[in-house]
């Protein structure tokens, strides 16, 4: 797998990957979810990057690290 470009922005050119305003959004599987609710550390399937300004998802990533590093 390719490395992430971390120069992605988003439509406006206001966000990046690394702004602290970034929303960032995780996916779960259902087992995933089940497990967050009963209290469990998940790891999300999906992590996505969205811009507040403009709610652009500049950024989707499956890869083990970043789906480790936004574990909840």
């Amino acid at each position: 797998m390719s490395e992430p470009d971390q120069n992605l922005r988003c439509r406006c050119k206001a966000t990046t990957r690394d702004s602290e305003d970034v929303i960032v959004e995780r996916d779960y599987s259902l087992w995933g979810l089940l497990y967050l609710i009963w209290g469990g550390t998940s790891t999300p399937t999906q992590v996505s990057w969205r811009c507040p300004k403009c709610a652009d998802i500049f950024e989707v990533s499956s890869l083990e690290e970043d789906r480790i590093a936004y574990r909840t």
